[in-house]
């Protein structure tokens, strides 16, 4: 996941003073940063972490979809897959490009090389600096190498292309993380508060069309022939619709973001006829920003028919209500 370091950043895209203080001017409003529906094709993963004590996290709405110092919002798209097609970086409001940076590689990085990249102060990846006046800045960090189309000294409007979404600098998924400040300070866009403000603060949303908080998300499932392979799904989430009534063993995934402590999730496999050929009944250990689960059952012999896949999340909330997210796909056996 993104490790983005405030003060690294603020090294490689600062931009010298100008001669007199700019004057302060109300937050720009902003449009959502990636050209993809939010709930189908690309997903907000992690928020600002509002509180600013060292080992302590919580999101504005006192979750815990954040982590440690986390000063912006993550948009997720489905897969590296998704990546190589292109999905489109675009201004979050009209500016001036103030800097940029490319040429970074996108690819899955092991521990060791992340660490390397923290240590170099790279974590951002490529990215675009965008100025909005009376001290008002947007960071768009993580994009696709070679794909940034704007320069410094540009005017860019809401929805002036960028770029595209990448896997460049310190991350584990592709994703674009927008960053809003003010005078070098990290604010909020869901609530326009500056970072240091307790959860569940009142504040005023920034987004210009609205963007409705996610609490959980199951982005991905679907159906192999054997055990899926974390390192396959995260290139291509895509379910085959039909398959050959000989495999040895007929498996069920899914991808979930933010999963939490204690959440209870069930997989099953529902045969043609409605019976349960497989399931697995689980309790999420901890919070985690991306879980990947699966069930299957080895066969001797598949009945031909459509099979149907499900996933079902239910989460306690505070309120002593009850969440529930549910995804189910299916296949047919020939």
């Amino acid at each position: 996941m993104n490790r983005y370091v405030a003060l690294c950043l603020a090294a490689l895209f600062a931009v010298p003073a100008p001669a007199a203080p700019e004057e302060d001017a109300p937050p720009p409003k902003l449009g959502f940063p990636a050209k993809c529906t939010r709930g189908e094709d690309c997903w907000i993963v992690n928020y600002v972490d509002v509180l600013e004590n060292k080992g302590e996290i919580s999101d504005f709405q006192c979750g815990a979809r954040t982590y440690d110092d986390h000063k912006g919002t993550d948009i997720a798209i489905r897969d590296l897959k998704a990546m190589e097609a292109g999905v489109d970086v675009i201004a979050a409001a009209p500016g001036k490009v103030l800097r940029v940076r490319d040429g970074e590689t996108d690819k899955v990085r092991t521990r060791e090389e992340l660490t390397e990249i923290q240590k170099s102060g790279r974590e951002c990846g490529n990215g675009v600096l965008v100025g909005h006046g009376g001290g008002w800045q947007t960071i768009y960090c993580h994009m696709r190498q070679g794909s940034i189309v704007v320069k410094p000294g540009q005017q860019v409007e809401a929805g002036t292309k960028l770029g595209l979404v990448g896997h460049s600098g310190f991350v584990e998924f592709p994703h674009v993380h927008i960053g809003l400040t003010h005078r070098g300070k990290a604010v909020d866009p869901f609530t326009g508060l500056e970072r240091g403000k307790a959860c569940g603060t009142a504040g005023t949303s920034l987004w210009r069309d609205g963007v409705d908080y996610e609490p959980v998300s199951i982005y991905a499932a679907g159906f192999r022939n054997g055990e899926p392979k974390f390192e396959d799904v995260r290139l291509d989430t895509s379910s085959p619709e039909r398959l050959a009534a000989e495999p040895a063993e007929l498996t069920f995934w899914t991808l979930i973001y933010g999963a939490a402590k204690d959440d209870a999730i069930r997989l099953e496999i529902r045969a043609p006829d409605g019976s349960v050929v497989a399931a697995q009944d689980l309790v999420q250990e901890r919070t985690r920003a991306r879980q990947f689960y699966f069930t299957g059952k080895r066969l001797p012999d598949l009945k031909k028919g459509v099979y149907a896949g499900t996933v079902r999340l239910t989460r306690k909330t505070a309120d002593g209500g009850t969440l529930t997210r549910e995804l189910e796909r299916k296949i047919t056996v020939e």
